[in-house]
């Protein structure tokens, strides 16, 4: 019986810029468009402080990064928070572009989904990280 010898996939994704100018890009759309409307100004302003608010609070928040191994088993598994490696189980809806992997999975019975851009990860872990998501999942 011949052993499966390929290296076990360990990768940290850290966090992406390209994720914090996407998030601040969005809201400065949003932004204009409480301006570019027919709304009356105390609406305008309300929807104004809110878009500001939502900016704030996700410019605030930390990006955690987190753990992603793919061992010799055939069996992915993930790391959030410090805490020890879980089994996840990639879904078929994980979407895999040269840019951009949206990682959907499953975990201890809940759906979770993580944006994993480019720049997250060395060109090389970014490459192999889609070779194995396209071929094992």
């Amino acid at each position: 019986m011949a052993k499966n010898s390929a290296p076990t996939l360990n990768l940290l994704i850290k966090a992406s810029s390209y994720q914090l100018i996407l998030v601040q890009t969005l809201h400065s759309i949003a932004f204009a468009a409480c301006w570019l409307n027919n709304l009356p100004l105390l609406m305008k302003i309300a929807l104004s402080t809110l878009v500001i608010a939502s900016g704030v609070y996700q410019y605030k928040q930390p990006q955690s990064d987190f753990y992603l191994r793919y061992s010799n088993k055939n069996q992915w598994s993930a790391a959030f928070n410090n805490q020890p490696f879980q089994p996840i189980t990639i879904l078929s809806t994980t979407v895999i572009s040269q840019w951009l992997v949206i990682l959907h999975f499953e975990i201890q019975q809940r759906s979770l989904t993580r944006l994993i851009f480019r720049d997250s990860l060395s060109r090389n872990d970014y490459r192999r990280l889609i070779v194995e998501l396209k071929i094992n999942h």
